[in-house]
């Protein structure tokens, strides 16, 4: 049977890098609970993804990916541009996905949000949020992704709710915010063990098909690769420098180069291979989407949800 430990090494997580963790998901713990004061009738998405970020740096730590404001069928990977004139308004189903990072390591989690009273928006949130409840019940070491999917899955059996099957929960390395094990939402078959590794749990429900499928390009990159460049090098220095191999916008490169050097510097890169773009992730039949996430260590003899 494959157990999967941290970093796949077998060693235990060193207290310092348990202590990072657990700090880290103090701030996206306090970040989201600002996150729900700002999403309001009116509110501009920019402006809330803006506001999360520096708060995310006020409470002493550094944001793991730019915040993400995803609305209704939008399920995940919409980060507002620079002036981007998108708002919220009544019956809007928002998820704000966030992450806080301390050296590299990460706290992932999400504000899911109905803009009003909104009867179907309510029953997908507590869809979502009871589905992670029933996943984190079974943590323990040596907990199985069979088991964890299973007790997703089975939250929401019987009910007009679909869980969304091809979006995961992931494992969360330093300054890498997806790495192995992919956590499937649904009974996997997969015995793979968990133990001495931090994961994000995240369920996504749906009254669709439950299934997402790209929409378009977001405007959130990573590093994919080293290499020289004839263009843009101080802007790679800064994006190596600040977020290594993490995602970065290109909202935050616009403020800090401006629009012209910033959208010439990143088509560059991405022409020469270093950099690469995520796709905005839209529900298929353009159902709303809710979420629930919490970032979760599995230690020696205990379970830690960092971001409760």
């Amino acid at each position: 049977m494959k157990i999967y430990k941290f970093y796949g090494t077998g060693l235990y997580m060193e207290q310092k890098v348990i202590d990072a963790y657990v700090k880290a998901g103090k701030i996206a713990s306090k970040a989201r609970t600002y996150t729900k004061s700002l999403c309001a009738d009116g509110a501009l998405a920019v402006d809330i993804a803006n506001k999360v970020e520096s708060k995310i740096r006020s409470l002493g730590g550094e944001i793991a990916f730019p915040v993400d404001v995803s609305i209704n069928e939008v399920a995940a990977h919409y980060t507002p541009s620079a002036g981007d004139k998108l708002t919220l308004k009544k019956g809007d189903l928002v998820k704000v996905d966030l992450g806080a990072q301390i050296n590299g390591y990460i706290a992932d989690t999400v504000a899911c949000v109905s803009v009003g009273l909104d009867k179907s928006n309510n029953e997908l949130i507590s869809a979502a949020s009871d589905a992670l409840s029933a996943a984190l019940k079974v943590l323990k070491p040596g907990v199985t992704l069979n088991e964890i999917g299973k007790a997703i899955s089975g939250s929401v059996a019987g009910t007009d709710v679909k869980v969304i099957r091809n979006l995961t929960g992931h494992g969360l390395g330093q300054y890498e915010v997806h790495t192995s094990p992919s956590i499937f939402n649904f009974e996997s078959g997969n015995m793979t063990e968990l133990r001495d590794c931090a994961v994000a749990i995240e369920p996504f429900t749906t009254h669709g098909d439950g299934l997402v499928v790209d929409a378009k390009r977001s405007g959130i990159f990573r590093v994919e690769r080293r290499k020289q460049v004839r263009v843009g090098r101080d802007v790679l220095a800064y994006v190596l420098k600040k977020y290594r191999s993490l995602p970065f916008s290109l909202r935050e490169l616009v403020g800090k180069f401006g629009a012209m050097k910033a959208r010439l510097a990143v088509r560059t890169m991405i022409a020469s291979g270093v950099l690469t773009e995520y796709d905005v992730l839209r529900e298929r039949s353009k159902s709303k989407v809710a979420q629930a996430e919490h970032t979760v260590l599995i230690l020696d003899g205990k379970v830690i949800v960092t971001t409760k």
